[in-house]
Parts: structure tokens; C-alpha cells; sequence
């Protein structure tokens, strides 16, 4: 269960126009490529804002519900800060 303040890294999975598009690990020459290709968003704890980004979908740094983050994204890792 995701709290306020984790941070969350996601492979994108649709571009700007909704189209799939696949950037998963097998698609990097190496994993070094893969790690700094991922998405990251913080959880706000925020009901239908739970997810604070910067997207180029938007143009700019948004809050975006869970079910529209991963719309977009698929979610790989968490990272809980303390």
C-alpha cells in the first residue's frame, strides 16, 4: 500500500496520444539505460490526486489519480523515504 511521500518509478507503457509503446528493460542495451528511463512520481495521500508527476501528456507537473497514472505508466518499484 503506497503512503504519502513514496516515491514511485514506472515504465511507460502509452505516449501523449494513448498509443502503446514499450519501454521495458528488454528494449535498453543495458539495465544502467533501463533504471534512468523510468518514470517517477511521488504519492501525495491525496483521494483522486494520489500520484504528483511531470508528464509530457500534460506539458507540465501534475496531480493525477492512481487509475490515470497507470493508464499511462506501469508502476516497477517503490521507494518509501523514512
Amino acid at each position: 500500500m503506497l503512503k504519502k511521500g513514496d516515491i514511485v518509478y514506472a515504465e511507460k507503457i502509452r505516449n501523449k496520444e494513448g498509443k502503446a509503446v514499450d519501454k521495458s528493460e528488454n528494449n535498453f542495451p543495458d539495465t544502467d539505460d533501463y533504471i534512468t528511463s523510468l518514470h517517477s512520481a511521488i504519492c501525495t495521500g491525496e483521494k483522486d490526486k494520489e500520484v504528483w508527476h511531470a508528464t509530457a501528456v500534460e506539458g507540465s507537473s501534475c496531480s493525477w489519480s492512481l487509475g490515470k497514472f497507470t493508464h499511462y505508466y506501469r508502476p516497477v518499484a517503490a521507494k518509501r523515504i523514512a
